[in-house]
């Protein structure tokens, strides 16, 4: 079987791609970290050629006008048929942070129709008006056809963020509610000391996906949790636990957020290869 052909933006302000390619070849995938007027101009890389699109976090266009929405437009404008034939036959997508905001601004998630021909949410400031770094707890509906979270329940994520917030068009969010298209919430914000400066309310979109389940925008980081030791403040107990069990102490195991994936990978190995 051949590999699972992975291709990562990089360039134009956003920084997590090295961190996004890792976690994608622990996974077990073939991945390419492509800048993205190579992709735009087709330079050398063609997105017919991957399984996988990701799109990482960052601050694309230095967050101009909103966060994620020249990155859109400019994927969107130039290799919009592109985009469509790729996710129209089933091909996956992930954004995380930044490429959540554009897969949303390029109308991709939560799709107002099957053509995509139009933007059916957006995600915008955070109710606090501030930029926010910390970790937060979150759910994820069992029913979802989200193909990256199959099996998971609950996790604990980093975000960095100041446009965070899900503001849907109207009577779609009934919509992708009632199709499961709302992948996570943020559950209890009990994470620390600092934790309630901007406190989320319970419920609130934290992830959501198409109709398929195909295409995933997410604003926490699963790459920021690939490793067990990358929770500083968990990860002491954690040790301890190992410790006093005799176990081995490996702060490079895989962490929580590596399922993320490992699912999107073991997918496409099974319908896409």
């Amino acid at each position: 079987m051949e590999d699972v052909r992975v291709l990562v933006l990089e360039g134009v302000g956003i920084n997590c791609e090295q961190e996004t390619a890792h976690a994608f070849r622990l996974a077990g995938a073939d991945v390419n970290q492509v800048h993205i007027y190579d992709l735009l101009d087709r330079r050398s890389e063609k997105l017919e050629d991957y399984q996988i699109l990701a799109i990482p976090g960052g601050f694309s266009y230095g967050d101009e006008i909103a966060a994620g929405k020249i990155l859109g437009d400019e994927l969107k404008g130039k290799i919009g048929d592109e985009l469509h034939e790729f996710f129209s036959n089933g091909k996956l997508g992930v954004g995380i942070c930044n490429g959540a905001q554009a897969l949303v601004k390029m109308g991709f998630v939560p799709e107002a129709d099957e053509n995509y021909s139009a933007q059916a949410a957006t995600i915008t400031m955070n109710d606090s008006g501030k930029f926010v770094d910390r970790w937060v707890d979150m759910i994820f509906d069992y029913q979802s056809p989200c193909v990256f979270t199959r099996d998971i329940e609950s996790l604990r994520l980093p975000i960095r963020h100041g446009e965070g917030s899900y503001v849907f068009g109207a009577d779609i969010y009934e919509q992708v509610r009632k199709n499961h298209q709302i992948v996570a919430t943020y559950n209890d914000m009990d994470v620390g000391p600092y934790a309630h400066f901007d406190p989320k309310p319970v419920n609130d979109t934290a992830a959501i996906c198409n109709k398929k389940g195909t295409i995933l925008a997410i604003m926490p980081h699963p790459e920021g949790y690939m490793f067990a030791g990358q929770n500083a403040q968990w990860w002491r107990k954690e040790k301890e636990i190992l410790r006093r069990k005799g176990e081995p102490i490996n702060a490079k195991a895989p962490g929580p957020g590596l399922k993320v994936f490992i699912n999107g990978v073991n997918y496409a190995k099974e319908h896409l290869v």
